[in-house]
Parts: structure tokens; C-alpha cells; sequence
């Protein structure tokens, strides 16, 4: 961390501020964690891919089955689906679990 300004906030008040900030991701951690072992309990199979739908003008988005967005509006869909979405330019694929490269679209 830099040095404290003079007329900036405190270090003290930055280092509180960092303290915030990781509480929330703290947080947010344990409810993906509470929704997943949620999900294991009812024993739902991770589907291979799933489709996430875009709202108003944003198209939506293919994730792999393991790397989908909790808690967003997603559904499974086959290979085949994932692979007519993408080349159909209606959805894109996700930056980081790549199911284009999956799917052998790159």
C-alpha cells in the first residue's frame, strides 16, 4: 500500500474500507457455496453446457456446465444446441471456460 496524503482518506480508513470490501466477497463466496451443496443435496447432474439468457438488447451467453453463473437465468442445453447458438450469433461464448474451444469452434 502507498504512503498516506495529506487530505486523503486515513490509512486506517482505507485499510476498513479493504476489510468491507472482502467481507462482501466473503459472503458472496458462502452463498455460491450454500447453493451448490444445496444443488448436490437434491442430486441435480451438472449439465455439460448451459445457456445463460441476456436481458433487453444483451444476447446471451454459453457457459460449461461447471463454470455457469449461480443464480442467473440459465437452462441446460445439448452440445449440438451450444454449438447452432454460438453460430447462430445469438448468444457468445464465455471468456473463461472457453466452451467454444470445447465444443471445437476455435
Amino acid at each position: 500500500m502507498s504512503e498516506w496524503q495529506p487530505g486523503g482518506p486515513s490509512r486506517l480508513d482505507m485499510l476498513l474500507f479493504l476489510e468491507r470490501v472482502q467481507e462482501m466477497d466473503l459472503a458472496r463466496t458462502r452463498e455460491w457455496i450454500k447453493r451448490e451443496e444445496e444443488r448436490l443435496a437434491q442430486g441435480a447432474a451438472v449439465p455439460e453446457y448451459v445457456a445463460q439468457n441476456g436481458s433487453g438488447p444483451a444476447m446471451g451467453m454459453i457457459h460449461k456446465g461447471t463454470c455457469r453463473p449461480l443464480g442467473a437465468d440459465v437452462h441446460a442445453v445439448t452440445a449440438d444446441d451450444a454449438r447452432r447458438l454460438l453460430h447462430a450469433d445469438v448468444t457468445f461464448a464465455c471468456q473463461v471456460c472457453r466452451p467454444d474451444t470445447a465444443l471445437g469452434l476455435l
